[in-house]
């Protein structure tokens, strides 16, 4: 049932499963069996449903690993049409960062079509319990690209409890003496100590800084992301987003290499495989730091979005406006793809910011010449790791 989007179906089903074939193949092709991806939602956590007529709705499985998002039907269309290509990339590259979707379906409530997608939670761990103390979008786009911090009167969500409070000037502690807090719809424990903190997701222009990680790993990260972008490139997908999570250590993150800390050749595979945690259903990559007491989580998400009409009439608009037609989100997909790999490059290796980088260049990982820091020195005769461990399809 790869296409059930006709209007006039005389006989409308309750439920639609899309391109069976294609996402079941993505799941096995990690470790997720048809018996354990039904286990995951015996429980959900975290839901929410849009207050308007949209029907909008998010959850997430009982164990956190899998997210549950609606969808607009053009969206459902988009990955519908990308599931074939997209199957054959990802059981093929299992190491890219593409968020993995797990499923495709439609169900018929009140005489209207709801869509909807599993996949993975890019800010999950099956080997730790992390809390996200910072998240951010970023598009490799400049204008418009700050968040809005919270002021003072807000009802903002808070990132450790997933409760609703009203903001005030920074971060609210919880009396210790009071184990419980009100929220808007119920009310949820809390432990001694706990502290209120807005959930905001960052954008590039917050992004200040490059992720602190051994030369190796950034350029091996790198190098992933800029195959995947090229992959979104030739489908036609525009506006996607890295999406970087981090968690601030109460110890000093594990280093990959021998029990001197030294990073070699001969244990390469195994800090790829045990350090970033490739192998499991989720397209989070958890990384270990170099100096500072961080883990990293990072994917590429929003895949779904192609070069249309009504994006192109959104970057003229924008341009009559006197917006920046470079600095826009809104560019044709082999512009975007460029520009995005140059902020990654930014972030990952110390490259030049894209708003400085010739709009013809390609990025090539290998050649970005990083600055030297404290926290993170040069490193010298790293080589990249080969994409390997071809998946064959499955039915």
């Amino acid at each position: 049932m790869t296409r059930e989007f006709l209007p006039d179906d005389p006989k409308p089903k309750v439920f639609v499963d899309y391109a069976p074939r294609e996402f079941r193949a993505i799941r096995l092709a990690f470790g997720l069996s048809d018996e354990k991806y039904l286990a995951s939602f015996r429980t959900t956590a975290k839901e929410r449903v849009s207050a308007g007529s949209s029907g909008a709705f998010m959850f997430f499985s009982g164990d956190n690993s899998l997210l549950v998002k609606s969808l607009k039907e053009k969206e459902c269309r988009a990955l519908v049409d990308m599931a074939p290509a997209y199957a054959r990339y990802l059981t093929a590259n299992p190491h890219s960062r593409l968020i993995r979707f797990f499923g495709c379906h439609r169900v018929r409530l009140y005489g209207r079509n709801f869509y909807f997608a599993v996949m993975s939670n890019v800010l999950h761990s099956e080997r730790h319990t992390a809390t996200i103390t910072e998240k951010y979008d970023v598009k490799g786009s400049w204008v418009d690209r700050r968040a809005r911090r919270p002021q003072r009167g807000d009802r903002v969500t808070c990132a450790e409890c997933d409760a609703t409070y009203t903001f005030d000037e920074g971060d609210t502690p919880v009396d210790s003496d009071n184990d419980r807090v009100s929220t808007d719809d119920h009310t949820v424990p809390q432990f001694p100590f706990h502290v209120h903190r807005p959930d905001v997701v960052f954008k590039d222009l917050d992004l200040e800084r490059s992720l602190q990680l051994p030369r190796h790993i950034a350029v091996h990260l790198h190098s992933q992301i800029v195959s995947d972008c090229e992959f979104l490139r030739d489908i036609g997908i525009m506006d996607y987003s890295l999406l970087i999570g981090i968690h601030k250590c109460h110890f000093r993150a594990p280093r990959p290499g021998n029990a001197n800390g030294i990073g070699t050749s001969t244990d390469f595979d195994d800090v790829f495989n045990r350090e970033l945690h490739l192998d499991g259903p989720n397209s989070g990559v958890n990384l270990a730091p170099l100096g500072d007491n961080e883990v990293y989580f990072v994917g590429i998400i929003d895949i779904l979005q192609q070069w249309d009409w009504e994006k192109q009439f959104e970057k003229a608009g924008k341009v009559l406006l006197g917006k920046s037609a470079r600095g826009i989100s809104a560019v044709a997909p082999t512009a975007y793809c460029r520009r995005f790999q140059a902020r990654c490059a930014q972030i990952l290796l110390g490259g030049p910011a894209p708003e400085n980088l010739d709009p013809d260049c390609e990025v090539d990982s290998k050649a970005v010449n990083v600055k030297e820091t404290k926290s993170r020195p040069d490193s010298k005769n790293i080589k990249e790791m080969a994409m390997t461990n071809l998946i064959s399809d499955k039915a």
